[in-house]
Formats: C-alpha cells, sequence, structure tokens
C-alpha cells in the first residue's frame, strides 16, 4: 500500500502538476514520512520532505509561498524543457538521438496493454512520460492488494521488472 501511494503521489506530481489540495492532506499528514517504508528512501529525502511540508503548513502565507514556488518550478521543468532539459520521456533518455516516441515507448505501451490499461492521455504524447509509468506501478501494486496470493505474485513481479526495465533505466537521470 506504501509503494502504491508513493507512486500515485509521485505521477500525480510530474503528470498533473501541483494540486493545493493534494499538498495540502500530504502536509497534514508530513509525519507518516518520518515513518518505515518511507524514512527508508536514501539521503533523507523523505525527512526533508516532512520538514518542508511541516514548515510550509505553518501557516496560510508560508503554505502560499510553498505552493507558489512548486507551481514555478514545474512550469519551469515542464514548459520550458529546452532550457530545464528535464524532459519527463524515457525515451528522450534511452535513445542515441534522445529522440520521443522511440522503441522504449512501444516496450511501455506493451506493458500497459499487457494489463489491459490504457494510460496515455493522448495519442500524440508518448506512453513513456515518467508519471504514467509510475501510475502504471500504483495500479500494479493496488491489484497485488486486492489478489490472492498467486496473482499478486504476478503482479509484484510484473512491478519489480517494470520499474527495473523501464523506470529506474532513466529517472536518476531525469530527476
Amino acid at each position: 500500500m506504501a509503494c502504491q501511494t508513493m507512486c500515485a503521489f509521485g505521477s500525480s506530481l510530474l503528470y498533473e502538476g501541483p494540486d493545493r489540495e493534494k499538498l495540502t492532506a500530504l502536509a497534514q499528514a508530513s509525519d507518516l514520512l518520518r515513518e518505515s517504508p518511507f524514512v527508508a528512501l536514501g539521503d533523507g529525502t523523505a525527512l526533508r520532505m516532512a520538514d518542508a511540508l511541516r514548515s510550509a503548513a505553518s501557516d496560510e502565507a508560508a503554505f502560499d509561498a510553498f505552493y507558489r514556488d512548486l507551481r514555478q518550478d514545474y512550469a519551469f521543468l515542464f514548459y520550458m524543457v529546452s532550457v530545464s532539459k528535464a524532459s519527463p520521456f524515457e525515451s528522450v533518455y534511452r535513445t542515441d538521438d534522445a529522440t520521443m516516441f522511440g522503441p522504449t515507448t512501444l516496450e511501455v505501451r506493451h506493458e500497459y496493454e499487457r494489463f489491459g490499461l490504457k494510460l496515455s492521455a493522448s495519442d500524440s504524447q508518448p506512453d513513456d512520460h515518467l508519471g504514467i509509468e509510475l501510475a502504471f506501478l500504483a495500479e500494479l501494486f493496488a491489484r497485488a492488494e486486492a489478489a490472492d496470493e498467486t496473482q499478486a505474485a504476478t503482479f509484484l513481479d510484473a512491478a519489480w521488472g517494470f520499474m527495473h526495465e523501464h523506470v529506474l533505466a532513466f529517472s536518476h537521470t531525469y530527476l
């Protein structure tokens, strides 16, 4: 459930952008970031996030400033890709010429289809957007939680494979 929650939140933030309501809910539950499995994230990321959220939640003006900064960062990263060099598409990092809609896009689409999912927002946008990939992982984790032991193993194996073959193959460079 924790993995599903982390992937769903990451998907929402990276694909949909900052949302005041979700950020407010996260700030109210920020103490959870100090517990397992979140605290196990390398280099204290969860603790720094918990501290930033707690500080932002201290008063309305601080939260407004935090939310404004987050939206500005999001706009810079995702709407000024030529300057930020932060394309959210796997194929950009995994092709020699940094093109979108490369072979990895089709591999990712095949994995979605294998589980009966259509996750792309449109036919003009590649399926290998990190936010969509995290939504796929969140769905696999949710299905594993709801399944019997044999089916759960299938979903968890698929999540592990997808994480290693796709998400971890480029996300460290992107993030």
